[in-house]
């Protein structure tokens, strides 16, 4: 299994909340890559991040998407103090 993560969606998008504004260029080739089936006998599991779930609904990635978890703001602590 092939796993791809695509790490802060909003910032790859050129998203720029006042408008709504992202680069469609962009969008369509994630698009277009992420329809694209692996090839026979292979799996791919797509992880994407966003800070800004909004940004999901607004370049309509919702449809290609099989569920969307939502999690609190992760913050780093001091391990083994």
């Amino acid at each position: 299994m092939s796993i791809i993560i695509l790490d802060d969606i909003e910032r790859l998008l050129d998203f720029v909340a006042i408008g709504p504004r992202f680069s469609n260029t962009l969008l369509q080739t994630l698009l277009v890559l992420l329809k694209k089936p692996p090839p026979e006998g292979h799996r791919v599991l797509v992880v994407g991040t966003t800070s800004q779930p909004r940004v999901m609904e607004v370049c309509m990635c919702l449809w290609y998407m099989q569920g969307m978890l939502l999690l609190g703001v992760l913050v780093l602590g001091v391990v083994g103090v």
